[in-house]
């Protein structure tokens, strides 16, 4: 598990900081990663601050979908919409605006995979 910014984009750095035992059925495959949010841009469609995004690893997003993209080397969480020749990175936060990705800046976009579930972890 690594984590990944619910924010503005931020350095993409692979690296395992922990482990998390959850049986791949539960979310529906066997290529997953999990990574925790930092940051509140995603707050409005359930993915808050602190928890674990579970990703489903695949090159390819729907419109409208939530994934976890790369551009230019900088990995955020977002809904990806298709909009004519752009790519629209968009924020489920008003405060947060939207990453626009042109036509001739699509090989800098590269998605990691899909969001298919949220762990949070209650402090008590």
């Amino acid at each position: 598990m690594g984590t990944i910014a619910a924010g503005p984009l931020t350095e993409a750095v692979e690296s395992a900081e922990e482990t998390l035992d959850v049986a791949p059925d539960l979310f529906g495959g066997s290529q997953l990663f999990a990574l925790r949010v930092l940051g509140d841009s995603m707050k409005d469609a359930g993915v808050l601050s602190g928890d674990i995004a579970i990703i489903r690893r695949q090159e390819a997003v729907n419109d409208h979908q939530i994934a976890a993209v790369m551009v230019e080397g900088e990995a955020t969480l977002k809904r990806v919409i298709k909009r004519g020749a752009e790519i629209v990175l968009r924020a489920a936060n008003r405060h947060f605006k939207d990453i626009i990705v042109r036509a001739d800046e699509a090989n800098s976009l590269r998605v990691l995979g899909i969001l298919t579930g949220v762990i949070r972890r209650e402090v008590v």
